[in-house]
């Protein structure tokens, strides 16, 4: 794994990986995930011919833990200084809480971002689905520790079937998670940004190429949101992944690198 790098925005410590050469892509990970939760999409991309730089979100990995709340906009702002420090612009890839940021990074920062791939996100309340309380509640104690809800909410998180056929799915994921633990305060302030994250109306100012991936079987950013999210990015694409959850990377390992490599043939054809 690539050796973090640490700069700062507004005092703030923010860590960053960066491996490869060609195109600069940035990946922006989900809910109290560092950048390690990257697993093989991040050398995939490499071997493609990308250069890949990873942001470990503000509460995760390297990056400092601020007092909750946190917002959309300053996390985006964080990915943003990422990116102009490394002399930018980017295909940002984000997945989940990532994706959100990512939205907010094209809108409020678009001269960084070159073109967009959107994975299992929304355009956030009040125009999004939202999973069932269940879900949420079983998921949310999962992240704070909960051990008899960290194994529940694996199956939330993937198509159940295919947890069934390889139990050793999330082999690697966890030894991520346990390696670099998950800070409660990271978790609370990256839920309330998560809470006021709405893009609804603002999306519409997105431009570039951008594709949109979910799993079919997405039971936590449930699949309808994929399409309303396209409807307010214009020429924006949709790609549904048959039967996959939320984490759809562990069962499509090159799902992302495919989109990313569409969005910068997109670019390239311009």
């Amino acid at each position: 794994m690539a050796e973090r790098k640490l700069i700062y925005r507004s005092g703030i410590r923010i860590a960053y990986s960066v491996e490869g050469e060609g195109p600069l892509v940035l990946l922006v990970q989900g809910l109290g995930m560092s950048s390690r939760a990257w697993l093989l999409a991040s050398q995939r991309l490499i071997d493609r011919g990308f250069r890949v730089a990873a942001v470990d979100n503000r509460g995760t990995g390297l990056s400092e833990v601020s007092l909750p709340p946190y917002s959309m906009r300053e996390m985006a702002a964080d990915a943003a200084r990422v990116i102009e420090h490394l002399g930018g612009p980017a295909i940002v890839a984000g997945i989940s809480l990532g994706g959100m940021i990512s939205q907010h990074l094209a809108i409020n920062h678009p001269e960084h971002v070159a073109g967009l791939v959107l994975c299992a996100t929304t355009v956030g309340n009040p125009f999004g689905k939202l999973p069932t309380h269940k879900v949420l509640r079983t998921v949310m104690r999962g992240l704070l520790g909960h051990r008899k809800s960290m194994l529940a909410t694996r199956k939330f998180l993937v198509y159940p079937p295919n947890l069934d056929r390889d139990p050793d799915l999330f082999r690697e994921f966890d030894k991520v998670v346990v390696a670099e633990g998950v800070r409660w305060q990271a978790v609370l302030g990256q839920i309330s940004a998560a809470g006021a994250h709405n893009t609804y109306f603002s999306a519409k100012r997105i431009r570039g190429p951008v594709e949109i991936l979910t799993g079919d079987s997405d039971v936590l950013v449930p699949t309808k949101n994929a399409f309303i999210l396209a409807r307010r990015i214009e020429g924006s694409e949709v790609t549904v992944l048959p039967e996959a959850g939320h984490a759809f990377p562990l069962e499509y390992p090159d799902a992302i690198p495919d989109a990313v490599e569409r969005v910068h043939q997109r670019l390239s054809a311009d």
